[in-house]
């Protein structure tokens, strides 16, 4: 989804609205479905479509997973979120292949309907069955305001930060951005999958297919481990050292810390106004190269530094084999047999558990069916 704002506004509105979220849960128990979104409603305060969309397709995946899938199936906590991840990930692909296109301020070309990210309105719909849908909704819309304010002002004072666009430079990514979509359903299976069965974490649901889809060099998946890894060290071995940090308020430390991390690096390897070199051309992308890192932090000091890495490392790479052959196979150009060998591979070794109980439910009704010679 392209931004009207340019590239480092909506890092901005990032970090400062991760810390309104985080004053609103200490001074009044309130959770803005996640620590991010108030900065992502900020960001396209000027295109109220966007907002609504997001709203219509949390609302909806609500009321399939809660009020429908919960009579027949039980659900809470990582599962409930899971699900709703799946619905909105849907629903949003859905957004992406129908929503009109057209001028609107000064974009020649811009979708309308189009919601706020994946898993955005996964987490509002899920703050929606903690803590109720009107308040939830004047929570995440009264942040979102309270962030855009600040975030509107910076972007009107000094509009030169706007020349650069999101999509401006060479941008290249290791998964065209048509199969996003899947990659971020996957990853979010993939991420359930490993924890369920091995305890392991993967940067949230979203952090493994983020890094697949960023991994078109070596020095980009490398950059996203050495600042989760920065962030990781600065936040466990020295910050909460020194002062209560924990649950919430560490994961929005963990996200400051590989923001600011991050935004400075890429900062100094392409400034406001230069092309994003060739060995790292995320620096033009706006949000994912910040809180991807933090997410990875953030699972690193709750499940482990070493077991969330090869977590994550795991699911990025069954997103990506994944993609790729089925890329090859809609080429046309037949069965990529080493994608497809891989991507079995890491399907067979993440969902073990799962396979093996379908397999064992199975053996039953396949020996039913056996024919009986004589």
């Amino acid at each position: 989804m392209d931004y009207l704002l340019g590239l480092e506004i909506p890092r901005f509105a990032f970090l400062i609205g991760v810390m309104v979220s985080l004053v609103l849960y200490e001074k009044r128990h309130l959770t803005t479905g996640s620590l991010i979104v108030p900065g992502y409603i900020a960001v396209y305060a000027l295109q109220p479509l966007v907002i609504a969309a997001t709203i219509a397709n949390a609302l909806v995946s609500r009321w399939l997973i809660d009020d429908l899938l919960a009579r027949r199936v039980v659900l809470y906590g990582r599962d409930r979120l899971v699900a709703l991840s799946i619905t909105t990930i849907t629903i949003q692909a859905l957004f992406l292949a129908l929503s009109p296109r057209g001028p609107y301020l000064w974009r020649p070309d811009i979708p309308f309907l189009i919601g706020v990210g994946y898993v955005i309105p996964a987490v509002i719909a899920h703050d929606m069955g903690r803590q109720g849908t009107r308040r939830t909704l004047r929570v995440v819309l009264g942040s979102g305001l309270l962030v855009a304010v600040p975030v509107l002002t910076v972007a009107y004072v000094f509009p030169a930060l706007n020349d650069l666009g999101p999509g401006t430079g060479r941008l290249a990514t290791a998964i065209p951005a048509h199969w996003i979509p899947l990659a971020v359903l996957l990853g979010a299976i993939a991420s359930w999958g490993l924890h369920h069965n091995f305890g392991w974490r993967a940067g949230g649901f979203v952090g493994a297919a983020y890094v697949a889809v960023l991994a078109a060099t070596w020095a980009q998946v490398a950059f996203i481990a050495a600042i989760a890894t920065a962030s990781w060290f600065l936040v466990t071995k020295v910050l909460m050292q020194h002062s209560i940090v924990f649950g919430r308020r560490k994961f929005g430390t963990s996200l400051v810390v590989a923001g600011v991390l991050s935004w400075t690096a890429l900062t100094v390897v392409a400034p406001p106004g230069a092309i994003p070199p060739d060995v790292l051309p995320m620096a033009g992308i706006a949000l994912s190269p910040l809180f991807v890192p933090g997410l990875i932090a953030n699972d690193m000091e709750r499940g482990g530094a070493l077991r969330t890495l090869a977590g994550t490392a795991l699911a990025a790479a069954f997103v990506y084999a994944t993609i790729a052959a089925l890329r090859s196979v809609m080429a046309g150009t037949g069965i990529d047999l080493a994608w497809t060998t891989a991507s079995v591979a890491l399907m067979l070794t993440i969902f073990n558990g799962q396979l093996a109980a379908l397999a064992r439910d199975l053996r039953p009704w396949l020996g039913a069916r056996r024919p009986v010679l004589g």
